[in-house]
């Protein structure tokens, strides 16, 4: 049975000034400024615990983003490997813990079902009752539900099939060869998997356009956060909403860029062709995978307490 709480929490609905949806990076971001700012409000999180969508990915996974670029609003990196990357295990992690340093006000395993305005504020149904709001924050997330082109439906029903949301690691996969359809950074990544596992590979190459590590010496990173720091003062401004060619160009796909600093060959251009067909070329990698350049073990847990700025 439901405890007194949970049963009062239906009856009536719970006031709050502020109601933030999702408790991924980007809502704990924005907890972290509505406190400075002293503004009452509350997270919402339909996940039974923090660390977002960074769960659903593969075990193999690290962010493609070198660990200087990581800043939260109050959490910048200050460890011995700026220039490397968080694996997966490593990210879940950080965010548990920010949100812990910050006091999130975080209410988990509740999925908002509905919002209406009603009487001048916003009312907000959930899986553990209603709440009313001034605001109302959006912050789950533009690519949470995995999508499945049409063809697949057309292919045998011998062919496994399965998607990046729910692969793991190689062990999951029959044996035999497989195909990897799409070169955004999924597709890659999950290619050097499965090489690096010692199966064969075909990658149908994607729309995504490619880009380097390193230039001039920098990590692209490097170039992109200067840019969205200082470029403005020197009249250089990153893409912005009004500068798109539609509204929909803002769902393009990330250019492809390796996940670690040995993978530097990780590129279409270094991929055999193999043959063609399906929906693109397919091309088969023939470069050899290393995660030398990857975070350690003990290196990413620079964010322990007294190590970063709060």
């Amino acid at each position: 049975m439901p405890s007194p709480e949970a049963t009062a929490r239906r009856q009536a609905p719970q006031r709050v000034n502020t109601l933030v949806i999702g408790a991924g990076q980007a809502g704990l971001a924005t907890s972290y400024w509505l406190t400075q700012h002293r503004v009452e409000h509350q997270a919402l999180e339909r996940r039974a615990t923090l660390g977002g969508a960074w769960q659903d990915r593969w075990d193999s996974f690290y962010l493609n983003t070198p660990n200087f670029s990581f800043m939260l609003p109050g959490l910048t990196y200050d460890g011995p490997e700026p220039d490397a990357f968080l694996p997966r295990d490593a990210v879940i992690d950080l965010f548990r813990d920010y949100a812990q340093r910050i006091a999130a006000p975080v209410q988990l395993g509740t999925e908002v079902t509905r919002i209406a305005r009603e009487r001048g504020r916003f009312s907000v149904e959930t899986t553990d009752g209603r709440f009313t709001a001034e605001n109302v924050v959006l912050a789950n997330g533009a690519f949470q539900r995995p999508r499945i082109p049409a063809a697949s439906a057309g292919l045998p029903g011998c062919v496994h099939q399965l998607h990046s949301h729910d692969y793991r690691n190689p062990q999951q996969l029959p044996d035999g060869a497989v195909l990897v359809v799409g070169t955004g950074q999924s597709g890659g990544q999950i290619t050097e998997d499965l090489l690096a596992a010692g199966r064969e590979v075909h990658l149908s190459v994607s729309a995504c356009p490619e880009a380097p590590r390193r230039y001039r010496g920098q990590d692209t990173f490097y170039w992109i956060l200067q840019i969205n720091l200082d470029g403005p003062a020197y009249g250089i401004n990153g893409l912005q909403v009004e500068h798109l060619p539609s509204p929909a160009a803002r769902f393009m796909c990330n250019p492809l860029v390796p996940a670690t600093m040995a993978a530097t060959a990780y590129t279409c251009g270094n991929w055999a062709a193999a043959a063609c067909g399906f929906t693109a070329a397919l091309r088969e990698r023939t470069t050899a995978y290393s995660p030398s350049a990857t975070t350690s073990p003990d290196a990413w847990r620079w964010w322990k307490p007294g190590s970063a700025s709060a």
